[in-house]
This record gives C-alpha cells, sequence and structure tokens, in this order.
C-alpha cells in the first residue's frame, strides 16, 4: 500500500476510534502508526500529497491524544468522587435491595 493510502486510512481509523470511544482501537492503530513511521522515512522523498495526508494524520492523532487526556481527566475526576463518597456507596449496597437498586 502506498504511503498517501495507508496514512489516509491511518487517519480515519483513528477519528472513526475517538468517535466510538474505542479504546482498544485507538491503541491498535497508535500502535500501527508507530511501526510505520520508521518505514515511511526509509522509503525517502515525500510527495505533496504524502505530506499533506501526513499533516492530517498529525492532526487526528493530535485530536486523538486530547481526546484521551480529556478522558482520562474525566475518569480522574469521576474515580475521585466516588472514592470520596465510599462510605455512603458501602452503606448502600450494604442496606439496599434489589429494589431500590431497579427504582
Amino acid at each position: 500500500m502506498n504511503r498517501h493510502r495507508a496514512m489516509t486510512l491511518l487517519k480515519d481509523r483513528l477519528d472513526d476510534a475517538c468517535l466510538a470511544s474505542d479504546w482498544e482501537a485507538l491503541a491498535a492503530t497508535d500502535r500501527d502508526i508507530a511501526a510505520a513511521l520508521p518505514v515511511w522515512q526509509a522509503a525517502g522523498h515525500w510527495s505533496s500529497p504524502e505530506q499533506v495526508a501526513f499533516a492530517r494524520l498529525r492532526q487526528s492523532h493530535r485530536a486523538a491524544f486530547e481526546f484521551c487526556t480529556r478522558s482520562a481527566d474525566e475518569m480522574a475526576v469521576r474515580l475521585n468522587d466516588m472514592n470520596n463518597h465510599k462510605d455512603g456507596w458501602l452503606a448502600y449496597a450494604a442496606n439496599g435491595t434489589s429494589e431500590d437498586l431497579l427504582a
């Protein structure tokens, strides 16, 4: 597969994985990009369309990084909140009935 096509496909995979919050797909695509970069570099001069495709891939990668950072920050807030209210959660779990959980 030529570099331009490969970069475009990887960009699309990153975008799709972010939209779906598909962490496994994000990780797999990131690994694929890391593996492809040295191969692309070794192949020599890049055409103008390849440079544009690479810039778009970099932009999508940056957006994916920012998405992951925001998601991690949100999860940290949620986990901190759960930890701060741990006693309440434990009391609820100990005293609640299945009807309470369904309500």
